[in-house]
C-alpha cells in the first residue's frame, strides 16, 4: 500500500471520493503485481474484480486457465467456475484441447474473464 494511504488514512477516501468510488464496489489494482497506489487503483463490481486476475495461478501445471489433469481418467480436465460453482466441461486428450473448450465457454458468457487464446474485439 502506498504509504501516503497507509499514515494519512483521509487522503485515501479523499482519493477514493474523487476517484469513483460507489456503495458495492471494490477496490481493485489494474496490474495484479503491482502495488495498491493511485496510478494503479480503480473501484470496480465484484464481478470486474474477479476477472482481474492472473491469467494463471502458482500452481497451475497445464499451462492453461480452466485445465487440470484428471490422473483418475488419464485426461485432461477442462472447467469454468460461473456464479460460485464449477462446471464441468469435459475431458480431452490434450491440455490444447481442454482449453479451447474453456475458451468457448468463457466467450459465450460474455462477462470479461480472461482466457487462453481468444481475444475479445476492443
Amino acid at each position: 500500500m502506498c504509504a501516503e494511504w497507509y499514515f494519512y488514512p483521509q487522503r485515501f477516501i479523499e482519493w477514493a471520493l474523487e476517484n469513483g468510488w460507489g456503495e458495492g464496489l471494490e477496490i481493485d489494482r489494474i496490474n495484479n503485481d503491482g502495488n495498491y497506489y493511485p496510478e494503479n487503483c480503480r473501484f470496480v463490481t465484484r464481478q470486474e474484480n474477479a476477472c482481474n486476475q492472473r491469467l494463471l495461478q502458482a500452481h497451475n501445471t497445464s499451462g492453461f486457465r480452466g485445465i487440470s489433469w484428471d490422473k483418475r481418467k488419464g485426461q485432461w480436465q477442462s472447467q469454468i467456475k460461473v456464479n460460485g460453482k464449477y462446471k464441468f466441461l469435459g475431458l480431452f486428450k490434450s491440455a490444447k484441447l481442454a482449453a479451447l473448450r474453456y475458451d468457448v465457454e468463457a466467450f459465450l458468457l460474455d462477462d470479461g474473464r480472461p482466457m487462453n487464446f481468444i481475444e475479445r474485439a476492443a
